[in-house]
């Protein structure tokens, strides 16, 4: 997969401010424009918000429909196979029905490098569909997977990243309290605009940004040893062996999730304007489109 990575100008490097900031960004050079990812796999609950959200919303869903914040801390979902966009173009509203409500969750990216290692940051849009999402997942009379996360996450043009800027070193990145900003505008007017921070607390992050991935690999091992092969689209990842160990592929893009969640009658539309930006990095800045025809599934493949 290759992915666009473009700056939209006015940014700084990580690395730029005073103090502990000057760990990243320095003596790594830039990141390629573009990067040949074999994948791209979301963290859920990273948020002490985001599982207390999701875990409401999900609360009154049948036993069968089965959704991991009932009785996880933790889960990822693969987002992407094949697709992601860069500044200056645009994220599609869900597919199909404009009438569904889309969320821009705004979040940092981490690219992963040897022994999944984590190289590089930058911004991104995770554009969900709550209501499909939130609807679980289960196997049907013939025993084909619905995969809500699956779904209400993934459709073409429902991802946009930004500039990656090195790290040159994760113990300084997990220190610093990035403040990630979403501005949403219609119409030259703004309906939109809060920020919150990454700063590791009980209001705050959950986990490390560094122990991402293995828990990620925890989680899709539990499954494996669950459903064997069969399992569900959502969390079909690639993985590799190296010296006895799993690891995730060499520039795979983690999404380290969101602190901001979607408020009860937000509707995203045709038109509008996201903007993501940051004390340290890049902004992104896309228009969102409406697709006329249905897509699901296409990034499955």
């Amino acid at each position: 997969m290759e992915i666009q990575s473009r700056g939209n100008g006015g940014g700084k490097n990580v690395g730029e401010d005073k103090g502990r900031d000057n760990k990243i960004g320095q003596d790594k050079g830039s990141p390629p424009k573009k990067i040949l990812s074999p994948q791209i796999i979301g963290c859920a609950y990273t948020y002490h918000t985001s599982l207390a959200v999701r875990k409401n919303a999900t609360k009154g869903l049948p036993e069968e429909k089965f959704y991991s914040a009932q009785k996880k801390d933790f889960s990822y979902f693969l987002k992407s196979k094949k697709m992601a966009i860069g500044v200056g173009e645009s994220i599609n509203l869900f597919p199909g029905n404009p009438k569904v409500s889309c969320w821009p969750e705004p979040e940092l990216a981490l690219l992963l490098g040897e022994k999944h290692k984590i190289i590089a940051v930058a911004l991104a849009i995770d554009l969900t569909a709550p209501e499909v999402e939130y609807g679980g997942r289960c196997k049907d009379k013939e025993g084909n997977w619905h995969d809500g996360t699956f779904f209400g996450k993934v459709w073409d043009g429902s991802l946009a990243i930004g500039e990656f800027k090195p790290v040159v070193d994760i113990g300084e990145l997990e220190k610093i309290n990035f403040s990630i900003g979403l501005k949403v505008e219609r119409a030259g007017n703004i309906i939109f605009d809060h920020k919150y921070s990454t700063a590791l607390g009980e209001r705050g992050r959950k986990e490390l940004f560094s122990a991402l991935p293995d828990k990620v690999l925890k989680d899709y091992g539990s499954l494996v040893t669950q459903h064997g092969e069969d399992l569900p689209p959502s969390k079909k990842i690639q993985v590799e062996m190296m010296e006895g160990k799993m690891f995730l592929p060499e520039n795979t893009i983690i999404l380290a999730g969101t602190g901001l969640m979607k408020p009860p009658t937000f509707l995203l539309q045709a038109e509008d304007t996201v903007t993501v930006c940051s004390n340290l990095l890049q902004e992104l800045k896309v228009k969102v489109k409406e697709l006329s025809i249905i897509l699901l599934g296409r990034n499955e493949k």
